[in-house]
């Protein structure tokens, strides 16, 4: 009867699990109850049928708790919903509120609490999950980075508004799939002028909205291209989320003179994402956008301090 309860569990709760994270990709609703609603659900039920006929510890209890999310993951990867990244991405919520789900389970079995209370949570959660509200999160967001340079401003300008391919191999987290910037090209100087960065999942178009040299760069985003290619056994793999859940609105370069002939490089970006709730996911952006904008600094900061010694160099040896 043991074993019979504990897979009789897991199979139901991975099947509600599945079931409501279909709809929700089905329907691109990626909103607060998906990301906290199904795994808190999950965990219930599955605690819920795991201690009907007899009581169970809690330990065991939140053991069961959290096979639900591995078998959901698991089968969004085998029908092509989701990738490893997302997966990955949004364990460190889903996994506690799995085991919060499995110990209100746990509760309701000491406690003797009302039946009625699993049937309220099994009936009202999952109409919230697939049909609450679900619309863009609409907030502009912002993230800047910034680096010290051994080079003065008139040289570090030469390379933020344009500059040739990084060679420097991507981290680990481009790797999986994130996107990430290979160079910038530009059309023309001044106000208006047509820039793109080309990163590995597309171009990023810009048009030029300030143009202070050697200080401030600034541009208006008119195109985003995908946010990632998802890590997937299949080729074709091709979630909503990639398509307008994240968009870029802004960026900017601002140059600072230091003493010593140094510069201080700020980069910031401006954008928003679509994925509730949105402060946690708010951590994942940011984490992003910081690393594309080290990439990008790193390289910049390179090439100027090269030009600037070979500068040296060559006035060295008039």
């Amino acid at each position: 009867m043991k074993d019979r309860s504990k897979g009789l569990a897991l199979l139901i709760s991975i099947a509600v699990g599945f079931t409501l994270i279909a709809l929700a990709g089905r329907e691109a609703s990626y909103g607060w109850p998906l990301f906290t609603g199904v795994p808190f659900l999950t965990g219930f039920i599955a605690v819920e049928i795991y201690t009907w006929s007899e009581r169970r510890k809690l330990g065991r209890c939140l053991w069961i708790s959290t096979w639900p999310f591995l078998g959901v993951a698991v089968l969004i990867l085998v029908w092509k919903i989701e990738g490893l990244i997302c997966i990955a991405m949004a364990a460190p919520i889903a996994v506690p509120l799995g085991l919060l789900g499995g110990y209100i389970g746990w509760l309701i079995q000491r406690h003797g609490a009302s039946e009625l209370i699993g049937a309220c949570l099994l009936l009202i959660m999952p109409s919230g999950i697939v049909f609450g509200h679900h619309g863009p999160h609409s907030q502009t967001l912002s993230a800047t980075t910034s680096i010290i340079v051994d080079a003065p401003p008139e040289t570090v300008w030469r390379y933020v508004t344009e500059f040739p391919a990084i060679v420097t191999p991507p981290n680990t987290l481009f790797k999986a799939g994130v996107a990430y910037p290979l160079k910038t090209e530009i059309d023309g100087e001044g106000l208006g002028a047509s820039r793109r960065c080309v990163l590995s999942t597309g171009i990023m178009n810009e048009t030029v909205t300030a143009w202070q040299p050697p200080y401030l760069l600034r541009f208006r985003v008119d195109s985003t291209p995908p946010a990632m290619h998802e890590l997937s056994p299949w080729q074709d793999l091709d979630p909503p989320h990639l398509h307008g859940f994240y968009t870029s609105f802004q960026g900017e370069f601002r140059l600072t003179e230091l003493p010593g002939r140094r510069t201080r490089i700020q980069g910031t970006s401006w954008y928003s994402h679509g994925l509730e709730p949105a402060q946690y996911w708010r951590v994942w952006s940011d984490y992003v956008v910081h690393e594309v904008h080290k990439r990008v600094l790193a390289h910049i900061k390179g090439l100027a301090e090269e030009d600037n010694t070979r500068r040296a160099e060559i006035g060295m040896l008039r």
